[in-house]
């Protein structure tokens, strides 16, 4: 943190005493000491003028990489009268704040050949957003179950003390978490397991 010469308090400091946080991600505590231009911020935004656009940045997740930011997405909230494609941007949004994810953005490679003997149809996260951008998922269970399906094949081909099962625990906590949160905001319908894309 840089020196700050002089005392700032609530009359210099537009912020006062207030912490910021990330309300997607509430372990990234920011001081208010850190929000204040520092002399090479011009310099800075001079030398990145796309990135000193951004109006909510943050740090890109899944990446270490210097000036890897990003805007922020909306709120990854489910509410209530959300229509199926915002609620599975909602809960892929939460999904891919989880750093497990990462393992499973890409596909298996094809010289994986025990992993692709087992596993005929792979899946992976890239798969399923390039679904989403061709707007393949017209309720949220076609979404969820690939989801599920992506994690029984990692399932299927690592055991208990692998890393990739630990994370598919994680990932399967964080999805029913976000079941949870569709019941709560009056949206159990959409786990209904007997409505076709075609209802």
């Amino acid at each position: 943190m840089p020196m700050i010469r002089g005392r700032i308090d609530e009359k210099t400091n537009p912020l006062g005493n207030q912490w910021i946080i990330d309300e997607e991600q509430t372990d990234n505590f920011v001081s208010p000491w850190d929000t204040i231009s520092s002399a090479l911020h011009g310099v800075w935004r001079k030398h990145n003028p796309r990135l000193a656009s951004l109006v909510n940045p943050r740090v890109r997740r899944g990446f270490i990489d210097p000036n890897a930011l990003e805007e922020a997405p909306e709120s990854m909230e489910v509410s209530p009268g959300d229509s199926e494609k915002k609620v599975v941007m909602s809960v892929l949004k939460r999904l891919l704040s989880n750093e497990a994810y990462t393992f499973f953005y890409h596909p298996v490679p094809p010289s994986d050949k025990d992993y692709h003997d087992t596993v005929p149809n792979a899946t992976c996260l890239q798969h399923i957003i390039q679904r989403i951008n061709n707007g393949e998922y017209l309720t949220y269970m076609t979404f969820q179950n690939d989801i599920e399906l992506m994690l029984s094949h990692s399932l299927e081909v690592c055991d208990e003390s692998s890393s990739a099962f630990i994370m598919c625990a994680m990932v399967q906590k964080d999805l029913g978490e976000a079941r949870d949160e569709i019941v709560r905001n009056g949206l159990g319908h959409m786990l209904d397991m007997n409505v076709t894309e075609d209802a």
